[in-house]
């Protein structure tokens, strides 16, 4: 096909854009995803898939009594499989594999993401504009490399979510099988998967409701079995590929429920400049994080969005269910406010950065979307000369707005998840105020930097917490065999202090170089010029 013929044939013009997006994003991930350091969770969710394969492989029930043992294993243990069936041993080797499969995992989720806003827009190029969006979110495009819990949670999330409104709107045997899957998939990352199963069945309610409204009462029974089939082929998927579930299946997944409900995580969240316990936290906490660390035109088309959903809405009475679009919007206002809802009234344990809720980010990004196609509709209704000019007008606010983002992103990469927006982004030294580098994953090229200036065998590196014994194990081979871990800094060459903060410093520790972003230290880098050999 001739460039000509793409270029002025709009449809095969907008597939060409799609197809460009989504060879560009591949192959963007392919290159920088050996980039990134160990985040703070990635060996404990190694050990996780350990014990499992264990469990399944070799009879051993350590996992029956392991601390862990009730996290889903949908990706770890098929990650853990294949490195094994492929050979990995290096430790290396086998942290770069995770993060390929990781990316690809959010790459696969980008592309529901993208049939997901087709099939609610039928639009491509606006479809295309929300992937752009989420890919354009600093904090979730690093996750999207390390991330194997919230992440792919998100990008499993995403898909459910295209399955269940597909099968809703086009019910087949097909689409019901593949919701199925993607359901009991969704469950085995993270339990809290079960709303999905929650708004397969409120979906086929308001159907029933409508049908009853509508004396459509035949109906009814062929939407109960469906939902029935539907229920019990999701459990019996779900228990088929979580082992934990195979000794006592209904009161291991209670329990489940009961311990990923709040799980007993007592560590320290900084917010605001105050230290708080996980348990304790503000209840503005997580809307809060999200204001400030979003783009801000997303957040301002967010709200454009949403006004735009609850004036239609407001519209519609028992006919919603059978409004296509409504029906969308009630989905993405429940997928974004209802688990938000229930953080700020019950306020369970938050992780830094609120980071458990990152699923429900992609439903923002759509109402964002919405909000944009509404502004841009608005100036539909002007004379044809001055359409082109508010398109254009529009499009440049638009490209301006997301340049920083972008520019942010590849100049703070490998650490795009420290960003924050304009309303606090231009200060200084931000890791006093808020949660930084808290996953630790600058450890790695601060460790690359020591190994670079300092050629000694037994170099001794002193660690205050886990982020230097998980980082070492990603540097090559004969660095990890000329460094030494020790967690008593007076007996040091070098130190690493984690998050900045730490204990005091012996005196004869001097800060000789620092990772940061932007002005602000993610982890300095102290040289001790006088260890302690006793």
């Amino acid at each position: 096909m001739r460039l000509a013929d793409i270029l002025v044939d709009k449809e095969l013009r907008e597939q060409s854009m799609v197809c460009l997006f989504f060879i560009a994003l591949l192959l963007l991930g392919l290159f920088i995803f050996s980039d990134y350091g160990i985040s703070w969770d990635e060996p404990a969710q190694r050990q996780i898939a350990e014990h499992n394969y264990n469990y399944i492989f070799h009879s051993n029930d350590s996992l029956l009594w392991f601390k862990d043992r009730f996290y889903g294993v949908a990706f770890e243990l098929p990650a853990y499989m294949i490195e094994k069936l492929i050979g990995i041993e290096d430790s290396q080797s086998s942290y770069f594999f995770r993060h390929l499969l990781i990316f690809l995992v959010f790459y696969l989720g980008v592309y529901f993401f993208y049939k997901l806003n087709m099939l609610y827009f039928n639009r491509r190029l606006i479809s295309l504009t929300a992937c752009l969006f989420l890919v354009l979110s600093p904090r979730i495009f690093a996750h999207a490399f390390y991330n194997s819990k919230d992440l792919v949670f998100l990008s499993i999330f995403i898909i459910s979510i295209y399955t269940m409104l597909s099968y809703h709107f086009q019910p087949t045997r097909l689409r019901l099988l593949a919701h199925v899957l993607l359901s009991a998939l969704l469950i085995n990352v993270r339990v809290i998967g079960i709303v999905v199963v929650a708004g397969t069945f409120l979906l086929h309610l308001g159907m029933m409701l409508v049908d009853c409204w509508n004396k459509n009462y035949r109906q009814i029974p062929k939407r109960l079995l469906e939902v029935i089939i539907y229920f019990v082929a999701t459990a019996v998927l779900l228990l088929a590929t979580w082992p934990i579930l195979w000794s006592d299946p209904i009161n291991n997944f209670i329990k489940t429920i009961e311990v990923m409900a709040n799980f007993p995580w007592y560590g320290y969240v900084l917010y605001s400049g105050v230290i708080y316990q996980s348990d304790s936290l503000p209840w503005h906490y997580v809307p809060f994080w999200i204001a400030i660390s979003t783009p801000l035109i997303y957040l301002f088309l967010f709200i454009l969005g949403l006004i735009k959903y609850f004036v239609f809405i407001g519209k519609e009475k028992w006919q919603t269910f059978k409004n296509r679009e409504t029906v969308f919007r009630l989905v993405f206002l429940a997928w974004l406010f209802l688990v938000m809802a229930y953080v700020m009234a019950y306020r369970p344990i938050i992780y830094n950065g609120g980071r458990q809720l990152y699923f429900i980010y992609p439903a923002l990004i759509i109402i964002a979307t919405d909000g944009l196609l509404w502004l841009y509709k608005a100036g539909m209704t002007l004379s044809l000369r001055a359409q082109n000019f508010y398109k254009s007008v529009l499009l440049v606010i638009v490209a301006a707005t997301l340049f920083p983002v972008a520019s942010f992103m590849i100049t703070a990469h490998p650490y795009q998840d420290v960003y924050f927006n304009e309303i606090i982004g231009k200060q200084k030294n931000i890791q006093t105020q808020f949660e930084f580098d808290y996953w630790g994953l600058s450890c790695r090229q601060a460790m690359e930097y020591i190994a670079s200036i300092d050629k000694r065998e037994g170099l001794l590196i002193g660690y205050d917490t886990n982020s230097p014994i998980n980082n070492i194990s990603i540097l090559p081979e004969a660095d990890r065999r000329r460094m030494r871990l020790t967690n008593r800094p007076y007996m040091a060459d070098y130190f690493l202090p984690y998050r900045s903060r730490s204990l005091p410093l012996p005196p004869y520790c001097t800060e000789i170089s620092a990772i940061t972003v932007n002005d602000s230290k993610l982890l300095p880098i102290y040289k001790c010029l006088k260890p302690l050999n006793n």
